[in-house]
């Protein structure tokens, strides 16, 4: 990777990541797996500048992503991928091939810093404190919210339209049970809880600009931790 990506990006991802995370069914809905690929492509766009091959690549790539998800979501069938008779007989890079050069491989980062992506619940549970702790410009705490969820006899409501509930008692639990070998683990259940809340209590509410808050906060405690990196053991 250029040595200042991780300068102007603040949140890599790249299409060996993407396939990594479909495959171990890390996406808990269509419309994570789709934030992960706008991402990707912003990504590229910001980094690279109009006249680049990646910037154009990236762009193309969009609209390609553009009419397959149109097509996704009204249940047509989708073309089958048509491969060039002599892809290096061209000038020009293929999108893919663009998009797959301009990020690092997932095994050398993890984090905006390049530090390692491994976790321990030690790292985990410096976070949570810090979500628990989280207060806006009133002093009110934000977390109470996202603690515990109510049961499903208590509020049934919530189940029929939250598919993948998560509350901070869950990633809490799961940190202590050493569920978590990587931090992108830990972001997607912390990602999944702030988007449930987000998607229940809609655009505008008080929930919705906690969940934001939330997440962001998460984002740079990650990087707090991350740069410290796991506790030796005892």
């Amino acid at each position: 990777a250029e040595p200042d990506y991780y300068k102007q990006v603040k949140s890599p991802i790249d299409l060996t990541r993407i396939q990594q995370k479909l495959k171990t069914e890390e996406y808990q809905s269509f419309e994570e797996f789709c934030e992960d690929v706008e991402l990707l492509m912003e990504n590229t766009r910001t980094y690279y500048k109009e006249e680049t091959e990646e910037h154009k690549a990236a762009t193309e790539l969009y609209e390609l992503y553009k009419l397959t998800k149109e097509k996704v979501a009204k249940g047509e069938p989708l073309d089958k991928p048509r491969v060039d008779d002599n892809p290096s007989s061209s000038g020009s890079a293929t999108p893919s091939s663009s998009m797959r050069s301009i990020s690092p491989a997932p095994s050398s980062r993890a984090s905006s810093n390049g530090s390692s992506d491994e976790v321990d619940s030690d790292m985990i549970e410096d976070i949570l404190c810090g979500l628990l702790e989280l207060t806006d410009s009133t002093g009110r705490l934000i977390c109470p919210p996202f603690r515990v969820l109510q049961s499903k006899e208590e509020f049934p409501v919530y189940y029929e339209k939250i598919r993948h509930p998560m509350d901070l008692k869950t990633i809490a639990e799961k940190a202590r049970g050493g569920a978590y070998k990587r931090m992108s683990q830990v972001e997607a259940d912390v990602r999944l809880l702030c988007r449930n809340a987000q998607q229940f209590s809609g655009k505008g509410s008080e929930i919705y600009k906690d969940a934001v808050a939330l997440m962001n906060f998460f984002k740079e405690k990650r990087e707090q931790v991350l740069e410290k990196g796991v506790h030796p053991k005892r």
